[in-house]
């Protein structure tokens, strides 16, 4: 049976990492303004506003929860947490800040009056008023600021000690492998440490007849040391060259690599959530949702529309940067590296959980031909010929845009159809004609937006974006997105009836090649305005280990998903859930990642 208490104790460890980065970073600039302080706590407010209140409607709507007015004031202030579990940090998060700011404008001659003054202090005043307190909104309060005020103090005094310098050098005289051995021995005891001791009352305080203890979270010990140690042990020794690389890819782009790997981001959160809560129908016996029947009756359909937005930007990136044949091949042994490194663990897994699998189905697997075991890898094989395709069409006449888009999109419908309607009905011929109708319409819009510049030389002239109106101009890009939303709801595709040969075929032509571009454009610019960093840095790491994630997301839904459903699912609540699908995933992904580098420099 899966732990709760285990998921709990990661949550509390993402959340400890975001606190010490968040005190490491405002420190380092210098004395944080009064402004960025008020800025940030307003963003976290409205956060949080912004799950508290449809929570709190859905619950009193559907007569789950009855919460007098005094429980809702304590709780949008952050000082109860029976609505919405994670409140007490935010609270946290908000005191924090002020506390940073404040004592940011003491002189600090030495790093040890750095430790005390962002540590120490806080957690000895803090231990005596909570010790004295009557009322239990200031006790609650008071507890909301223990839960990280260590770890937001450690951050701060790193920032103001400097980088380790002398241990840099230490380590840098080492040999690589010793160097990895020697980070290693230091990141493994710490993550053990923060699920073993996680805190410690250290001593007492005699006061006035009474002796006060004083709790130490070790996440200020712990945090430190992992983050120094992800950060040497995930510094690939061609990054630059990497970097360099992708920003020639990138030339001509109307988006940037970090605006591309945020849509990304987005567009893996959505196909998570159309994953995990909008096919009831994949749950395992224990597992229901009867709340969000709703919801996925509802967004089923436009939730899918990350699958376009990916195969878009596939024919964009190709347009701007066209490959020969021999180019798209190694693209394509880069994409297959990378699926079969997922698919053997995730094979030996699903029969190592009992899973009647076939000999023959593994080969099948392999060209992703099957799907027992990778359960969305449908797009591979779509890939696979789309990368095959692109250099050939490429090659045909298409100078004006009716021409490009009898080309890349007519052309390929008209042939998928052709196979599909003559090849035996769930023959591969059939399975992988259905693949490229599915993505074929959003590939070749891509790659019409981008060799004819409809970004810039359409999109923004009828949106007005240079018109010097820019809220009116974000809002359009918002109308935008909801429109392709609510279009792929209700007109998803057309079909056209035509004759031939005395039967009338049916040509099924998707509609997302003008509603993958619209989203696109509209989430890109929405995604260039984000005042939080934080938020775009973190989609940006989700976008560039989509691939991975989406591939491992397949365990969920497999056929060895009566063992690692419960484990998705052990959060109980579907934000919770969606957060811990994401960072197990990523986890996942950024481990696997390792041999596939090394793999792809063979």
């Amino acid at each position: 049976m899966w732990n709760i208490s285990l998921v709990t104790e990661t949550l509390r460890l993402c959340i400890s990492v975001f606190f010490f980065m968040t005190g490491y970073r405002l420190t380092a600039r210098g004395k944080p303004a009064l402004r960025t302080v008020l800025a940030r706590m307003a963003v976290a407010l409205g956060a949080y506003w912004a799950i508290f209140l449809p929570w709190l409607f859905w619950l009193r709507h559907a007569g789950l929860s009855d919460i007098g007015r005094a429980t809702i004031l304590r709780e949008m202030l952050t000082l109860g947490d029976s609505v919405v579990p994670f409140a007490g940090y935010v609270g946290c998060y908000i005191a924090g800040l002020l506390l940073v700011w404040l004592f940011a404008r003491v002189p600090q001659p030495h790093p040890a009056f750095s430790v005390w003054l962002y540590v120490a202090a806080p957690v000895t005043v803090l231990g005596v008023l909570r010790y004295y307190a009557a009322s239990p909104v200031i006790v609650r309060a008071i507890d909301n600021l223990l839960l990280g005020v260590c770890v937001l103090g450690a951050g701060c005094a790193a920032a103001r000690s400097g980088p380790p310098a002398r241990v840099d050098a230490a380590l840098m005289k080492r040999r690589p492998a010793a160097r990895r051995c020697m980070l290693c021995a230091a990141a493994l005891p710490a993550l053990a440490g923060h699920f073993l001791l996680p805190r410690v009352t250290l001593g007492s305080l005699q006061l006035a007849g009474d002796r006060i203890g004083f709790v130490l979270d070790l996440d200020m010990l712990y945090v430190p040391v992992l983050l120094y140690a992800a950060a040497r042990l995930l510094r690939a020794p061609g990054a630059q060259a990497g970097t360099v690389r992708a920003r020639r890819e990138m030339a001509g782009a109307y988006f940037g690599r970090e605006i591309t790997d945020a849509v990304k981001g987005v567009a893996l959160i959505m196909m998570f959530a159309h994953h995990f809560f909008t096919f009831p129908e994949w749950y395992e016996p224990g597992i229901s949702y009867p709340e969000l029947a709703g919801f996925a009756e509802v967004f089923r359909l436009p939730l899918s529309i990350c699958v376009p937005v990916f195969a878009f930007l596939t024919g964009y990136f190709f347009a701007l940067r066209p490959r020969t044949l021999r180019g798209s091949l190694r693209k394509i042994a880069d994409v297959l590296t990378t699926y079969w490194a997922i698919l053997l663990p995730l094979f030996a897994l699903a029969a190592a959980c009992g899973a009647p699998l076939r000999p023959g189905e593994f080969a099948g697997e392999l060209l992703a031909l099957e799907s027992e075991v990778m359960r969305f890898n449908w797009y591979i094989c779509f890939y696979i010929i789309a990368m095959l395709m692109l250099p050939l069409l490429g090659r045909l006449p298409h100078g004006h845009m009716p021409a490009a888009l009898a080309v890349f999109i007519v052309l390929p419908v008209f042939a998928a159809t052709a196979v599909k309607a003559c090849a035996p009905y769930g023959s591969y011929p059939a399975v992988a004609a259905q693949d490229v109708l599915d993505g074929v319409c959003s590939l070749g819009a891509g790659y019409v937006t981008a060799a004819f510049s409809l970004y810039p030389a359409g999109f923004d002239a009828v949106l007005g974006k240079r018109t010097g109106r820019r809220a009116a101009y974000l809002c359009r890009c918002a109308l935008l997105c909801a429109a392709a939303f609510l279009g792929r709801t209700y007109a998803p595709r057309v079909i056209i009836a035509l004759p031939w040969g005395g039967e009338s075929w049916q040509l099924r032509v998707s509609m997302d090649m003008i509603y993958a571009p619209a989203f696109v454009y509209g989430l890109a610019n929405l995604l260039a305005a984000c005042p939080a960093r934080a938020v775009m840095r973190a989609l940006g790491e989700i976008g560039r280990y989509s691939l991975h994630m989406w591939l491992l997301s397949c365990a969920f839904f497999n056929v060895g998903k009566a063992v690692c459903q419960p484990v998705l699912y052990a959060p109980r609540l579907p934000l919770l859930v969606l957060l811990w699908g994401l960072l197990l995933c990523y986890a996942a992904a950024r481990l696997i990642d390792v041999p596939i580098r090394a793999l792809l420099r063979l």
